[in-house]
Order: C-alpha cells, then structure tokens, then sequence
C-alpha cells in the first residue's frame, strides 16, 4: 500500500516536528490533520526499536578503522616540516 501525504498533511507534519503549533490558530480541518498525525506519530513511539543487523555494525566499524589508518599514514607521509 502506497500512501501519499497531501498539501495539508506535509504541512501538519511539519508544524509538529518544527514547533510551530498554535493549535487555537487553526481551522478545524488543519486540527483534525494535527491530531492524525500526532496519533501516527505516538504509535511509531510505541513500536520497538530494531537493533541494526551484526553486518551492518561490522560494516560500519571496518570503515571508521579504515578512515582512521588512512588519516594516519597521511599524517606519517608528512615531512617533519610540514608537521
């Protein structure tokens, strides 16, 4: 199932995620968006976290050590001077 967001929903989701509510400033229809979207929100709260697969965290840490043994052979590779 494909669900899109309308104009007004993007624009509900964005005044709850930037803190622009004034709820008492708004038309009824834009409220009823508002409180939509802040039900969807609380049951995504309630769902468990999925802890990331181990190939991924392998993966991860294999390219920070990788990032960190090139940033070291570059800073070893510098004359004295430079240093």
């Amino acid at each position: 199932m494909n669900v899109r967001l309308t104009e007004n929903d993007r624009r509900a989701v964005d005044m709850l995620l930037g803190g622009e509510m004034a709820e008492e400033a708004l038309d009824a229809s834009m409220l009823e968006r508002v409180n939509t979207v802040k039900r969807m929100l609380s049951i995504l709260h309630e769902m468990p976290a999925e802890e990331p697969s181990a190939s991924l965290t392998d993966m991860v840490m294999r390219k920070i050590a990788a990032s960190q043994a090139a940033a070291s052979q570059q800073h070893d590779s510098k004359p004295a001077a430079e240093l």
